[in-house]
C-alpha cells in the first residue's frame, strides 16, 4: 500500500491520504465524494473497505488519522473501533479494525470482542497459516462462529484484521 490519494467531498473536506493513514467516512444522509491519485507521476495503491452501517440516516461524517507503526516490530495496532477506544477512529458499527505486523515463525491469537461477530483477515504482505489454510500476499479469508483465531506466521507479514457483525 503506497502513494497518496486526494479526497474531496460535499461536506467541505479536502485532504490527502498518505501511507500509514486511515480514513473513515460515513455517508449517512448523503454525501458526494471523489478520490483520485494525488500525484500525476507516481502510482497509488490503497485498500477501500466498505462496512455495512449499524445506524442509517445519520449525519455524514469524515475523519482521518496517521498511525506510526514501526515496520520492524511485532505489533497489533487498533485503527478503528465503535467507541474510539484508545483515541482511534470511530466507525458506525460494532466493528474493530487492526493492523498486525508479525515476524516469521511467530504465533499470535486474536480474541473476538463480540460473539455475534466474525473476522475477515487480509494479508497485505507476507504469509500466514490458520490450521491447514495458508494465505499469501493479498489473500483474504472470512472466519465466524468462533471466539478466537490462532495464527501462525510463515514469513514476515502485515495483516489487516476486520472484526464485523455476522448475525442479526
Amino acid at each position: 500500500i503506497y502513494g497518496a490519494l486526494e479526497h474531496k467531498d460535499s461536506m467541505g473536506n479536502t485532504s490527502v491520504i498518505h501511507e500509514q493513514e486511515v480514513q473513515v467516512m460515513s455517508a449517512g444522509l448523503g454525501v458526494l465524494h471523489s478520490e483520485f491519485n494525488h500525484y500525476a507521476d507516481k502510482d497509488a495503491n490503497f485498500l477501500q473497505i466498505w462496512i455495512y452501517p449499524k445506524e442509517f440516516n445519520i449525519q455524514p461524517r469524515y475523519d482521518q488519522a496517521q498511525f506510526d507503526i514501526a515496520p520492524d516490530k511485532d505489533s497489533l495496532t487498533l485503527l478503528v473501533s465503535p467507541d474510539g477506544t484508545e483515541g482511534r477512529l470511530v466507525i458506525n458499527q460494532d466493528a474493530w479494525i487492526y493492523k498486525a505486523i508479525k515476524s516469521k515463525g511467530g504465533k499470535f491469537e486474536y480474541k473476538l470482542h463480540d460473539s455475534q461477530n466474525g473476522v475477515y483477515l487480509f494479508v497485505i504482505t507476507g504469509g500466514i497459516s490458520l490450521g491447514s489454510e495458508e494465505l499469501a500476499r493479498r489473500d483474504g479469508i472470512g472466519i465466524w462462529d468462533t471466539e478466537r483465531i490462532d495464527i501462525d506466521v510463515i514469513e514476515d507479514s502485515t495483516i489487516l484484521i476486520l472484526e464485523v457483525p455476522m448475525k442479526n
